[in-house]
């Protein structure tokens, strides 16, 4: 399940990248809605993942070490999958 999930949005963005528009509205959309929320994202999501593990960690449910494995893999990854969607999207 998971599987098809990947490769469905897979298509869904190779699709989205061969019909990027070019016409002024949907440029200026994409420089001034896309951009700021994609960059925004990209520092509140890895925020969201290190509060989550201070918090864990201040309950002693959570050591130092796998703090760290979380922060370098869901925040990390959180700031690849945003700039492959910039990428793709070509939103600057």
């Amino acid at each position: 399940m998971v599987m098809f999930a990947v490769i469905a949005s897979l298509h869904w963005v190779i699709a989205a990248a061969q019909s990027a528009p070019n016409d002024p509205l949907s440029q200026q959309v994409l420089a001034r809605v896309a951009n700021p929320l994609l960059t925004s994202a990209q520092f509140l999501i890895p925020a969201a993942v290190a509060i989550s593990g201070i918090h864990k960690m201040m309950e002693h449910r959570e050591s130092g070490g796998s703090f760290m494995v979380d922060m370098v893999a869901k925040g990390g990854g959180a700031i690849l999958v945003l700039q492959l969607v910039k990428a793709i999207s070509g939103v600057g």
